[in-house]
């Protein structure tokens, strides 16, 4: 078995899982709130031969072209294994769709963004494919800001109601383009995603290893104008846009506005600044971007 620490859970799994960090020689001996193993789907169980998806607080049943996943009570994550299957596909998918579904059972919501920590606590920086958000987060880390999840942070309230961020491992999810930007980390980086054409890479810069609290949420889109603009989010709006960040919401559908996620993300949206910074299509704005961002943090 390997042992590994992700977003705070101490896990045991019998698939070698990359890039997360080790659990330290002291967590060894204690019980873990997560195994990962192989086995076959329970007797009954759907087995379609396309991806498809069965989500409920008990158990959770994913698919997809190479493997099945079967999640349970958010203490258990099974695959299945199909013949198409890899160790850098089998990762890519627990540590994604997988994982989101443990905390999703958990009662912790995982948000599709990158997440970086500061001097202010952890920054969320959210927004659809090619909106920029690696490479904003590229330039922010060039600043001095630390790696705590790329693509998937998971947060959740404390006791005293105020929101955190829980570290996930460092490697970072980068399009094409900007993995030509960084050079070196070209040898090291697997491709993982045909349709969208990213790469998975090791990040050696600095990592929060801590949970933090959230700073804020930033959401980029593309506008049809000549400048970067930014607004803070209220109201109504804001709670939209929090939901529609959602990382598990294209599988959830109607479920996404069940009540236990619904007023988990209401309370988010009431105690977490939330800011939209809108550019144009078709231009390199990423220096104003992060000016615009930078401004107020």
């Amino acid at each position: 078995m390997y042992y590994y620490k992700l977003y705070g859970l101490r896990i045991a799994s019998d698939l070698e899982l990359c890039y997360v960090p080790e659990l330290p020689e002291q967590e060894r001996g204690l019980e873990p709130e997560l195994i990962i193993e192989e086995r076959a789907l329970p007797e009954g169980e759907a087995r379609e031969p396309v991806c498809y998806s069965v989500i409920r607080k008990e158990k959770c049943i994913l698919a997809n072209s190479y493997c099945f996943l079967y999640i349970e009570q958010g203490r258990r994550l099974y695959y299945e294994k199909k013949e198409t299957a890899t160790l850098t596909r089998l990762n890519g998918y627990i540590l994604g769709w997988g994982i989101a579904m443990v905390f999703y059972q958990r009662g912790k919501t995982s948000i599709h963004c990158s997440c970086v920590s500061g001097d202010e606590g952890a920054v969320l920086i959210s927004g659809n494919s090619g909106s920029g958000k690696s490479t904003v987060t590229g330039e922010l880390l060039k600043r001095g800001y630390t790696l705590m999840a790329d693509d998937v942070a998971v947060v959740w309230a404390k006791e005293s109601g105020e929101i955190y961020a829980s570290p996930a491992f460092p490697y970072r999810k980068v399009c094409r383009n900007e993995l030509e930007r960084m050079g070196a980390a070209q040898d090291s980086a697997v491709y993982i995603d045909e349709d969208k054409d990213k790469f998975l890479v090791p990040y050696e810069g600095g990592f929060s290893t801590d949970s933090r609290p959230v700073h804020a949420l930033f959401l980029l889109k593309f506008g049809a104008q000549d400048e970067v603009s930014i607004t803070e989010a209220v109201g109504a709006e804001k709670f939209t846009l929090c939901m529609e960040a959602v990382f598990l919401a294209p599988l959830l559908g109607k479920q996404l506005y069940e009540p236990e996620i619904g007023v988990r993300m209401l309370d988010f949206a009431s105690k977490v600044p939330v800011y939209v910074i809108t550019r144009p299509v078709n231009k390199d704005t990423r220096d104003e971007v992060v000016k615009k961002l930078m401004s107020v943090l």
